[in-house]
């Protein structure tokens, strides 16, 4: 189907390859998935990773916990709406920022965008990676931890040498999850900044989804 034209049914080869390829909309497409996910993946799990750790043996642990996870309990379309209204040019931030004397930006229709888009990504998913690598950590006896000082290992080497030893599994568990949610945002990116301003934040899956659904190529 993909070697013939959409409306005719004539053959065309390669046609609609060499069209699609060299879109300059689909290239940026590309470059944003790829960016994107490539930023979050690496962010995601090491951010997590230290927040896992130093939460494991913290006696407010489990409330903190609590506290990340509540943004994945909350609809990624409501997570969207708050942190547009929060850079919309007339929103909150702006607000606050005219109140202490300082001009606002239209943060949504600028470069900043995919950066606002990257950061309410990074916080809507620590939590649930937090909890797996957490998961990972209360798998690893306390005699271990216990040997490791008493051969004079401080928390950097337990962390290099026991916990990280001790977490394989969890570690390509972790990986494979991270990298499939990064590819879950299509309802995300599209109700926070539809792609724009001026296809800086299109993703494959809102590109697809404007040619398939909203112009019928």
């Amino acid at each position: 189907r993909s070697f013939l034209g959409a409306v005719d049914n004539r053959f065309v080869g390669i046609g609609n390859y060499k069209t699609v390829l060299g879109n300059t909309a689909f290239q940026l497409a590309v470059k944003n998935t790829l960016l994107f996910t490539l930023l979050c993946i690496p962010v995601l799990i090491i951010v997590a990773l230290f927040c896992a750790v130093t939460l494991y043996k913290s006696k407010y642990g489990g409330i903190i916990k609590s506290a990340f996870l509540m943004p994945m309990a909350l609809p990624a379309v409501s997570v969207a709406l708050v942190w547009r209204l929060l850079f919309h040019s007339q929103g909150l931030l702006n607000h606050w920022l005219s109140g202490m004397g300082i001009d606002g930006n239209d943060w949504m229709n600028s470069g900043s965008a995919f950066w606002i888009l990257f950061i309410s990504y990074i916080w809507k998913n620590l939590g649930y990676d937090i909890v797996l690598w957490m998961a990972g950590l209360a798998g690893i006896s306390s005699n271990i931890y216990e040997a490791a000082r008493v051969d004079g290992a401080n928390r950097f080497q337990e962390l290099l040498h026991v916990s990280i030893p001790g977490i394989r599994q969890t570690i390509a568990f972790v990986l494979i999850m991270t990298i499939m949610w990064s590819f879950l945002t299509f309802d995300y990116v599209y109700i926070m900044t539809n792609g724009g301003p001026a296809n800086a934040t299109e993703i494959m899956a809102t590109y697809i989804y404007k040619n398939a659904f909203v112009k019928y190529r």
